[in-house]
């Protein structure tokens, strides 16, 4: 709180600023006559020299002039520029008009066939799948990414042409394409038909004969519509994945696989389990995967061999137009900034931007917080920064305080941070309420006890049981399975972090808007800005210490870049959320940069060369679980960094535990009248 009430009167303070190099008030052609509001003259200033708001005082503007070129709304600019800003916001609301239309009504649509696609469903080549299936080795039973593309064209086309229809068990809507048949009808109407032609072989060695390494293992119940399930392995398929273990395409659907399944250790998701480098569980909307045994198994087996899982999670169909009707209603409000009159202007300065820090601050809160609230406290706050961000640029340009020469490195600073950083923004919201979403289901029906979880056949669930009781990790895996619901991701680095921070938020997507403001603003701008203005900045006797700095800036730059795409997603988050300590230098940066005649000191790039980056940069290279090891200070830290969830009953957290522990007796499988059986 101290941090917040601090960065507002810094942006207070730098509002009273902005004036540019060699400001002058006796360069103004007739001193006298101050720029009338009531009748919209020009700021007239000699020339060589635009005009520059310094002051208002009822009812008269006064201005100094600057030499060089600038924009102003007190200078020729005023009729080119209301122009443009009528034009812009014109087209900018037409624009949140078709957004917020597609946004409401716009559909998926069945995939198209593609070339070479039927020819799967009428080949005539036969194959002997029993004999297949003892030949090819049970890990190697799997599909590429690639053919799961190709399924869903082909599952699209036969509910479009009928071969695929609603059941009573599974009365779905074949005109949506967002969800599609349950997999038990898919299994049954279009699965088992076409591979009973092609020598009743399981989906997957109908494709691949000889098999493929399994890098992917796919965990789901069978209850998710098959549309819902392909989206979502599409968005969560893991970097340098080729081929997954995917049950009801692995196994052959047309023989007795109750054999291969008869002993849990040696059946055929087991083997693929092993060899794996990634598992996938995927949450459906009507009930939690661990709310059936077979699931939970896998979820032990993933445990015992240290296995990564990560909920399959898919951002909105429309994801595209919520960014750019984020981009838009910026164009608005700077659009609608710069057409306030300069009385306006100028009063609307200063509260504009001082109410950008609290909707930042809001927003960076809300992302460590669950319940009902949180999806309008997030929409709340990115709105609340793209309007007051925009419209105090809009003011300051209309002021002449922000596009002149040698003010254009801060221009386009804070033009992108305006831009990118609100799309950003708003990308993270759109991932939070995606991850949400997928820690709903995962809790949905879950009663926190595996021993608890549902199985419709008696003999394996006891061997299950039995298996994962003998093995002492029982509430091992129980606590897993509640690391993942609550973070979105378990792996043996977020293991060792919990052991010593206890359960954190979501660290399975990193934070876009983090690491774009802190980019734009600190880690990219710095270089950029020594280059250009580092002489002037650190003075003429710090003329060694300038190069020093702006090669290290350069390096630092470059090395955290390739540093944050080579690492692993449960390490991402927790390095992009470390830039937010960029913040603590925000006030500094802004005293420097907006304080009297405009000057930097050599203290504030001491400090962001040489001492903030290389602590960042060690934090990043360190990880969670290192960082979590230090002593006293390692788990708060990391605690500080994720953020641990509060139960805050007006957020609704408190309602959201309750229901893992209670509600698994009244959200039950459905079952479709098949046996659990055949999700293998």
């Amino acid at each position: 709180m101290a941090l917040a009430i601090f960065l507002i009167i810094t942006f207070l303070r730098s509002g009273l600023g902005g004036k540019c190099k060699d400001f002058r008030k006796d360069l103004c052609q007739d001193p006298g006559s101050l720029c009338q509001i009531s009748s919209f003259e020009d700021c007239p200033c000699a020339e060589g020299f635009w005009p520059q708001i310094d002051s208002f005082t009822e009812p008269e503007l006064r201005f100094g002039c600057c030499p060089g070129n600038g924009v102003t709304a007190c200078g020729p600019q005023r009729t080119s520029m209301t122009t443009c800003a009528q034009v812009t916001l014109a087209q900018a609301l037409l624009c949140i008009l078709l957004t917020t239309l597609v946004i409401h009504h716009r559909q998926p649509r069945a995939w198209r066939i593609k070339s070479g696609d039927s020819a799967l469903e009428n080949s005539s080549l036969v194959l002997d799948g029993a004999k297949l299936h003892a030949e090819v080795p049970m890990e190697r039973w799997c599909i590429s990414l690639e053919d799961l593309k190709q399924f869903k064209r082909l599952v699209s086309q036969a509910v479009s042409d009928g071969r695929i229809s609603p059941t009573e068990m599974n009365p779905f809507d074949p005109t949506d394409y967002s969800i599609g048949p349950s997999m038990y009808t898919v299994t049954e109407q279009y699965i088992k038909p076409v591979t009973a032609a092609a020598g009743n072989v399981s989906w997957a060695l109908m494709k691949h004969p000889s098999g493929l390494p399994c890098d992917v293992f796919i965990t789901h119940a069978w209850a998710e519509g098959v549309f819902e399930f392909i989206d979502k392995v599409f968005s969560s398929w893991p970097q340098g994945g080729r081929a997954a273990y995917v049950c009801f395409l692995s196994n052959p659907q047309n023989l007795d696989i109750a054999d291969l399944i008869s002993t849990p250790e040696q059946s055929p998701f087991a083997k693929a389990l092993d060899s794996c480098r990634h598992v996938i569980a995927v949450p459906n909307r009507v009930c939690s995967i661990y709310s059936r045994l077979w699931c939970v198994y896998e979820a032990f087996l993933a445990y015992t061999w240290n296995k990564p899982i990560t909920n399959a999670t898919s951002l909105d169909f429309n994801a595209w137009a919520y960014l750019l009707r984020i981009f838009f209603i910026g164009q608005v409000s700077a659009s609608a900034g710069l057409l306030l009159p300069l009385r306006l202007a100028t009063r609307c300065y200063l509260p504009t931007t001082t109410l950008v820090m609290p909707f930042m601050v809001l927003f960076l809160l809300s992302l460590g917080q669950c319940g009902g609230y949180k999806p309008h406290l997030q929409k709340f706050a990115v709105i609340g920064t793209t309007i007051f961000a925009n419209v105090s640029y809009a003011c300051d340009v209309s002021m002449g305080r922000a596009l002149f020469d040698e003010n254009w490195l801060f221009a386009v600073e804070y033009i992108c941070l305006g831009v990118f950083g609100t799309i950003a923004m708003e990308l993270d919201r759109l991932n939070s309420l995606s991850a949400d979403k997928a820690a709903e289901d995962l809790r949905r029906g879950f009663s926190g006890h595996l021993s608890e979880a549902g199985c419709s056949d008696e003999t394996d669930r006891l061997k299950i049981l039995e298996e994962v009781k003998k093995s002492g990790h029982e509430t091992d895996v129980e606590e897993t399975v509640k690391m993942l619901i609550k973070m979105s991701i378990s792996t043996p680095e977020l293991r060792a972090t919990v052991e010593r921070t206890g359960t954190l938020t979501d660290a399975a997507h990193w934070s876009r808007a983090i690491l774009v403001a802190t980019f734009i603003a600190f880690t990219g701008q710095t270089p950029v800005v020594l280059i250009h203005d580092g002489h002037f900045l650190l003075g003429v006797p710090y003329g060694w210490l300038h190069w020093l700095l702006t090669i290290l800036s350069i390096i630092e730059a470059l090395v955290f870049v390739g540093l944050f795409i080579l690492l692993p997603p449960d390490r991402k988050a927790f390095a992009a959320r470390v830039q937010s300590f960029w913040l603590l230098l925000w006030p500094v940066k802004v005293f420097g940069f907006c304080g009297q005649g405009g000057e930097g000191h050599p203290a504030y790039y001491l400090v962001s060369v040489c001492i903030l980056p290389p602590l960042l940069l060690a934090l990043s290279i360190l990880g969670p679980a290192q960082t979590a090891r230090i002593p006293f200070v390692g788990p708060r830290l990391v605690r500080l960094v994720f953020g641990k969830p509060r139960c805050l009953k007006r957020l609704g957290c408190c309602a959201g535990r309750k229901r893992m522990g209670q509600d698994n007796k009244k959200s039950p499988l459905p079952m479709y009248g098949f046996s659990e059986r055949w999700r293998f």
